[in-house]
């Protein structure tokens, strides 16, 4: 849900976007959690539906099934 509402606030999620607080309550980003090797060049969701040969909005679902997975991961190995 957090993801869900930065992504009406916010016209792009990142991996340098906030998703929660670690114990001692520092911020903690999706680029923590997956580490830098995750982080490589931006690209649009038209350049990564071009080189893998389907629609944007596929790659769009795609990526919202990713953060969402990645989301509910972080808290459920939190508690």
């Amino acid at each position: 849900m957090h993801l869900r509402s930065l992504k009406k606030t916010r016209k792009d999620l990142s991996l340098h976007d906030p998703i929660g607080t670690d114990k001692e309550g520092n911020e903690i980003t999706l680029i923590d959690i997956l580490g830098s090797e995750a982080g490589g060049e931006e690209r649009t969701q038209r350049e990564i539906a071009k080189e893998l040969g389907i629609s944007r909005s596929y790659v769009s679902r795609i990526e919202k099934r990713a953060l969402m997975k990645l989301y509910h991961e972080f808290y459920k190995a939190k508690r």
